[in-house]
């Protein structure tokens, strides 16, 4: 056993008569395995499984009396399974699977009525079981699957008693399971799946908690089993339910596809099958339930294109498909249905169009895969009340005609690539309540004309390129949540923006918004969360005292401003608030004594003037104080000391200068008397110089004057 042996068996074992147990499985030995073995009248055990013998069963081991298992799977064997061996009358098991068995089995094996485990698995075994099998009153576990076997299931079967495993899986039977079944409580474990088989399964423990895999593929199995429908719905050709008007299975875990009986249902008018696993197309002749007007397929995973005999259904008001995989275009019918109608399509993968024809339309929901552009002929769809188009990949602009939808209620249009302005349009559907038109590429000014949608509730148009001032929507009495972030929008927010009262949510973020935020926001008693003011938003001034009647604000973000000044006092009565954010502003004084403040994290508070009070990352007010007082202290005796210095240095200087210009007269004085002294020497040097002074004057004015006369003359001078 598993000893990696290879090749033939040795032609003297033919020899060995009194041959007792066999044990060479899990080898690579081969050979023809008639001619391998003798008979051996003592042979108790054999297994050659997993091997590479070859050849037809020998009928010889039919007279090895002694022969209680004969283990013989996974080899290449072919041929018939002898009818010999029903003299090996001691035999317990009998494992030929996976081989090349071929023919059908032996109606001789009911003769082994010791027989316990029976495995012909993985063959080609065909025709029908054998009713003989039914005498094996002994047998535990009984593996047919995985041959051609046909034909019905024999009734005998239900007097194997003791029967534990069934495995009739991956054959052609057919028909319905026997009732008698119901007698057989030892067993466990059973598999019918990939079958033809149809009608209830039996009311045992077995088949009801058997898995859906083990009952799948089956032409129209029903019962109370794992994704079965219950046995009425599938049993109308009796017409036990020829006048049911509703069926709803909503939430279960059926599995397989829709039954086609569920179209026999002439009077059905609401069907529901919702939430499960079905499988497989929508049935073609759905169209012959004329009395329907519900029909819930949602949440399945139903394939396949729309049948067309949908459009024969006058009187469905509503048919929900989303989250499905159908596929294909809109069948025109569908849209020429007479009555007001809901078409929900999400989550699938329709392809084409909208349809013009769906003129008849109240609502319709279309997500997931749509592509290309929406037309004009949008405007034909003048009954549609709900239109939602989201998570798609249309592209192009919304055409002027959009606002022909006078009687549309919810538009949204999220999640595309919708690129240009919002048509001005738009504002003659005054019967919206709800308009989301985020994350696309719109640009431009938000048109002034929403203001005309007195009835608006929900407004989104954040993730877009829009740009410009906000509006005064101060028409819009009823608007609950007012989302415009991530967009390019400029100028103040509006001071009449929020004067309806009811905003629960406002949300500006990322934008370029300037001015002081509006006291009058102090009116919204409602609102839950203010994000008016977060990154690249360039509001300036204090927080205005108004925001603390806000009694019900959950969520406050102010950051990345420009605001200053402190927070108001009153801001500690807003008890409601949990989230908040102020950082990168230039604030500064104390925090509000309240729980939102003293939890917020230091990233929520850093980057402001000067705040305080006991949170992550700020100092206690006190101390800021003290220091603040400190440090004037401190600042005043350095600023006098710098002075007393300066006013010193100032004095030296002037006494070191009149030192020095006292000292400079004393030694001009000094060199004067001595330069005197030195002149009296030559005091002729004066009239020298005289002299020639008047000599140059005189030779100026052109007079000629001897020397004597000259001295003469100046003499007299």
């Amino acid at each position: 056993m598993n000893n990696n042996l290879r090749g033939p068996i040795p032609s003297s074992l033919r020899n060995c008569k009194s041959l007792y147990r066999v044990r060479l499985e899990g080898n690579q030995l081969t050979g023809n395995i008639s001619e391998a073995f003798g008979i051996y009248p003592n042979l108790n055990y054999i297994a050659l499984s997993n091997n590479k013998f070859y050849g037809e069963l020998s009928p010889n081991w039919g007279q090895c009396h002694n022969l209680t298992s004969l283990r013989i799977s996974n080899n290449n064997i072919s041929g018939k399974i002898p009818p010999e061996l029903k003299h090996a009358t001691q035999l317990h098991e009998l494992d030929v699977s996976s081989n090349h068995l071929i023919g059908k089995i032996p109606p001789e094996i009911g003769v082994l009525s010791n027989l316990e485990h029976l495995n012909l698995a993985s063959n080609n075994l065909s025709g029908r079981i054998p009713n003989q099998l039914g005498e094996c009153s002994k047998l535990l576990d009984l593996n047919l699957s995985k041959n051609k076997l046909g034909e019905s299931i024999p009734l005998s079967l239900a007097k194997l008693h003791s029967l534990e495993t069934l495995d009739l899986s991956h054959n052609m039977l057919n028909g319905s399971i026997p009732n008698s079944f119901n007698n057989l409580q030892s067993l466990t474990v059973v598999n019918i799946s990939y079958n033809q088989l149809e009608g209830p399964i039996p009311n045992i423990k077995a088949f009801h908690e058997a898995s859906f895999d083990a009952l799948r593929n089956n032409k129209g199995l029903c019962g109370n089993a794992t994704g079965l429908m219950p046995c009425a719905v599938t049993a109308t050709s009796s017409g036990r339910l020829s006048s049911v008007s509703c069926i709803f299975f909503s939430y279960n875990h059926l599995r397989g596809s829709i039954p086609g009986e569920v179209c026999n249902l002439s009077k059905l008018t609401e069907l529901g099958l919702s939430q499960n696993n079905f499988s497989g197309s929508i049935p073609p002749k759905i169209g012959r339930l004329s009395l329907l007007s519900l029909f819930l397929f949602d949440a399945n995973n139903l394939t396949g294109p729309i049948p067309i005999s949908i459009g024969s259904l006058h009187n469905l008001s509503q048919h929900v498909l989303v989250d499905n995989s159908l596929n294909g275009a809109t069948p025109r019918e569908v849209g020429m249905m007479k009555s007001p109608n809901m078409l929900d399509l999400s989550i699938n993968q329709p392809t084409g169009p909208i349809l013009a024809s769906m003129g008849n339309l109240s609502n319709l929901l279309l997500s997931n895969n749509l592509t290309g552009v929406i037309l004009a002929s949008i405007g034909n769809l003048i009954k549609l009340s709900t239109l939602y188009l989201f998570e798609n990949k249309l592209s192009g602009s919304i055409p002027q005609e959009i606002g022909m939808l006078v009687s549309l209620t919810k538009l949204i249009f999220f999640d595309n690539n919708f690129s240009g302005s919002i048509p001005a349009s738009i504002g003659n559907v005054t019967s919206l309540s709800t308009l989301y038109l985020d994350q696309n590429m719109f640009s431009g000014s938000i048109p002034a004309s929403i203001g005309n949608m007195t009835k608006l509730v929900g407004l989104s148009l954040l993730y877009n390129h829009l740009s410009g001032p906000i509006p005064s929507f101060s028409n819009l009495t009823h608007l609950e949540s007012f989302q415009m972030s991530s967009n390019h929008l400029g100028g103040p927010l509006p001071e009449n923006v929020c004067l309806g009262g009811q905003l629960i949510y406002l949300g500006a973020i990322n934008n370029n918004l300037t001015g002081k935020i509006p006291s009058e926001i102090g009116v919204l008693s409602n609102l839950r969360h203010l994000n008016l003011i977060l990154s690249q938003n360039l509001l300036i001034g204090e927080i205005p005292q108004q925001l603390a009647k806000l009694l019900s604000l959950e969520v406050l973000d102010l950051s990345h401003n420009m605001l200053n000044g402190s927070i108001p006092n009153s801001f500690n009565d807003l008890q409601s608030l949990t989230v908040v954010n102020i950082s990168c502003n230039q604030l500064e004084g104390p925090i509000p004594n309240i729980k939102a403040f003293y939890e917020a994290s230091f990233d929520a508070l850093r980057n402001n003037k000067d705040q305080c009070v006991n949170a992550t990352g700020l100092m206690h007010c006190v101390v800021t104080a003290v220091s603040n007082s400190v440090g004037h202290r401190k600042s005043t005796k350095v600023i006098i000391f710098i002075v007393l210095f300066l006013f010193g240095l100032l004095l030296l200087l002037c006494i070191m200068a009149g030192s020095f210009l006292i000292l400079c007269q004393k030694n001009r004085t000094r060199k004067s008397k001595s330069m005197e002294a030195q002149l009296g020497d030559f005091s002729h040097c004066g009239d020298i110089m005289e002299e020639y002074c008047m000599r140059t004057l005189l030779k100026a004015r052109k007079i000629s004057v001897p020397a004597i006369a000259f001295r003469r003359l100046w003499s007299c001078l």
